[in-house]
C-alpha cells in the first residue's frame, strides 16, 4: 500500500487551535455583547479564561481578533456558494433547498452581520477583502454554471453581465439576512421562494 505523505499535526499544534478556537467564541459573545469601543482585551481574555498573554500569542490587539472573526464569516459563506457551484442540474427544487440553507446559516451568524460595519470602520484600508471574496465566488460559480461566468466578455458586456451577477448575490444575501429576522420584514418563506424561481431562471440563463 502507498504510504501516506499527510503530516499529523502534532499535540502542539492541536492545542494552539483549540486554544485559538476558545479565543474566537469568546470574542464572539464579547463583540455581541457590547459595542467595540467597550470591549478589552482583558474581557475577552477572562472569557475564553486564558491570560491575556495568551491573546497577544495569537492576534496583535482587538482588530486582528475582528478581522479574524470577519474571515471565518466569509469562509462560511463561501463554503456555501461552492454547494450551488458543484450542483449539476440546477432546478427548482434544488434551488430552493440550496436557498433554504443558505438562510439558516445567515441566521446562525446573523449576530456577526452587524461586525462588518464595524470592522471596515476601523479598519477602512481591508474593505477589498469583501470585494475580493465575492469575485471568488462569482469565479467559481462560473466555472460550474454559464450564468455566473465572465468569460470572453470585455468591455461594456462584461462589466453589464458583472453588474448582473452582484445584484443577483446581493438579492440572496439580503433575503436571507432580512426578511423575517428584521421586524416588519415579509415572510422568508414568500421571499426564498419568488427567490428561487428568480436564481433558477437565472442559472439557466446564458
Amino acid at each position: 500500500m502507498p504510504s501516506s505523505t499527510t503530516k499529523k499535526p502534532s499535540l502542539r499544534e492541536i492545542q494552539k487551535e483549540m486554544t485559538l478556537e476558545i479565543i474566537r467564541k469568546a470574542a464572539r459573545k464579547t463583540f455581541y455583547a457590547k459595542t467595540f469601543e467597550e470591549v478589552s482585551i482583558e474581557e475577552i481574555a477572562s472569557e475564553a479564561g486564558v491570560s491575556r498573554g495568551t491573546i497577544y500569542l495569537h492576534f496583535t490587539g482587538k482588530n486582528e481578533i475582528l478581522f479574524d472573526l470577519l474571515m471565518q464569516d466569509m469562509a462560511t459563506q463561501m463554503a456555501i456558494y461552492d454547494e450551488l457551484a458543484q450542483t449539476e442540474a440546477p432546478d427548482r427544487p434544488r434551488v430552493r433547498a440550496w436557498l433554504q440553507h443558505f438562510r439558516d446559516s445567515m441566521e446562525e451568524r446573523h449576530r456577526s452581520m452587524h461586525l462588518f460595519p464595524v470592522a471596515f470602520v476601523h479598519m477602512p484600508e481591508r474593505q477589498h477583502v469583501v470585494v475580493k471574496h465575492r469575485e471568488t465566488a462569482i469565479r467559481h460559480l462560473g466555472e460550474r454554471h454559464k450564468a455566473f461566468s465572465l468569460e470572453g466578455l470585455s468591455g461594456l458586456d462584461r462589466e453589464r453581465k458583472r453588474a448582473s451577477i452582484y445584484m443577483m448575490l446581493f438579492k440572496i444575501e439580503q433575503v436571507s439576512y432580512t426578511f423575517s429576522i428584521l421586524e416588519g420584514t415579509p415572510d422568508i418563506t414568500v421571499g426564498l421562494d419568488m427567490l428561487a424561481d428568480e436564481l433558477t431562471e437565472f442559472l439557466l440563463s446564458k
